[in-house]
């Protein structure tokens, strides 16, 4: 995927590594951190070296799988439909929020947002409705679009 984006935007700089060992020198504009939060064997740590490599105006993008997503999740991997996951930490909000608060951030925006891996449509009084969700790695990072119906 780092090869993909880079490719994509030659002029910018995508990294991958074990945040626990991550030492560059330097700071970051945006750090993103995408379904990487319940994986972490140390999540305050990582928050501490995330923090190293911030300055004052650096955005952190985080997000999280969903615990409502347990249930539904081990029934597909059961049935083949999805691979398996690393054990999760099932971090609440409240939980992320308070480490990072020690690691030195402030909250700025906070979204709960639950995505679908499937394409709905309201009714035609309503508007269309689309959740793309689980790409290749599982994740549920997602994008939600609404279109007016005609």
């Amino acid at each position: 995927m780092v090869q993909r984006a880079a490719a994509r935007h030659p002029h910018l700089t995508f990294i991958q590594a074990d945040v626990q060992d991550l030492d560059l020198g330097t700071t970051f504009d945006v750090i993103v951190c995408s379904d990487l939060i319940n994986d972490l064997w140390d999540v305050e740590a990582a928050f501490e070296v995330i923090a190293r490599h911030s300055h004052s105006f650096t955005r952190l993008v985080l997000n999280s799988y969903s615990n409502l997503w347990q249930i539904p999740r081990m029934i597909a991997e059961t049935l083949g439909m999805a691979r398996p996951m690393m054990p999760q930490n099932w971090l609440t909000v409240e939980d992320t929020r308070n480490l990072l608060y020690l690691a030195g951030f402030e909250s700025i925006r906070r979204s709960s947002e639950i995505m679908l891996p499937v394409r709905i449509r309201c009714s035609r009084n309503w508007r269309t409705v689309t959740w793309f969700g689980f790409g290749r790695s599982g994740s549920s990072a997602s994008q939600i679009s609404w279109w007016p119906v005609q």
